[in-house]
């Protein structure tokens, strides 16, 4: 039991870890596309930067798409664990990981998931 939650705790743990390596990522190609923004409006000319935001852009596609996988294989794991949990629970502590207390029309938000939609939005906007 102990090791279940162990394995799920990592897999938390590492999954924002990856989150936080691709959305540095976005941010530096964000700020990239900036810069060159600020190229052509300064120069008044977008002459030889094609390339430059084609490969930025294709960067961003690939890490957008890169942190989409990333989350959704760690929301996998994390929970496979939380599944290992309920399972053995019962026997050693209980419904403590089962039982949810939501108020009367109330649902809850899962953080990974809403930063892997992100992720997939962004891919989309790239």
């Amino acid at each position: 039991m102990a090791r279940a939650y162990e394995l799920r705790t990592f897999e938390i743990e590492h999954y924002w870890k990856r989150a936080t390596y691709f959305w540095g990522f976005q941010i530096a190609i964000f700020a990239a596309f900036g810069f060159l923004l600020r190229e052509i409006s300064t120069k008044g000319s977008s002459t030889g930067w094609h390339p430059v935001a084609l490969a930025l852009a294709g960067l961003g596609v690939l890490t957008a798409w890169a942190s989409y996988l990333s989350a959704r294989g760690s929301k996998f794991w994390q929970e496979n664990w939380e599944r290992h949990i309920d399972m053995l629970e019962d026997k050693i502590e209980g419904r403590l990981h089962k039982t949810v207390w939501l108020d009367r029309g109330k649902s809850s938000f899962s953080v990974s998931r809403i930063n892997q939609w992100l992720s997939f939005y962004v891919f989309g906007f790239w």
